[in-house]
């Protein structure tokens, strides 16, 4: 399965999710219109992503399998 997260940041809602082999990042407006999305590959395994905001930047971190770990800002 996947374990999307979701965070509130520069009056949008961003939302990681892993899906079709790739790690996902949507942001939308508040009503959830105008939808954008990035896309990162990953290499196996399922990326568990978590987004959080400190000192005004939006960091996505994720793992994939037990022991590798990836921290991104926005």
């Amino acid at each position: 399965g996947t374990f999307p997260d979701v965070e509130f940041y520069n009056e949008k809602l961003w939302l990681a999710v892993q899906q079709q082999g790739e790690l996902k990042l949507y942001n939308f407006a508040l009503d959830l219109s105008n939808q954008q999305v990035t896309s990162f590959p990953i290499y196996g395994g399922q990326a568990f992503p978590r987004l959080t905001v400190h000192n005004n930047i939006l960091w996505m971190a994720y793992r994939i399998g037990y022991n590798s770990g990836n921290i991104m800002p926005e």
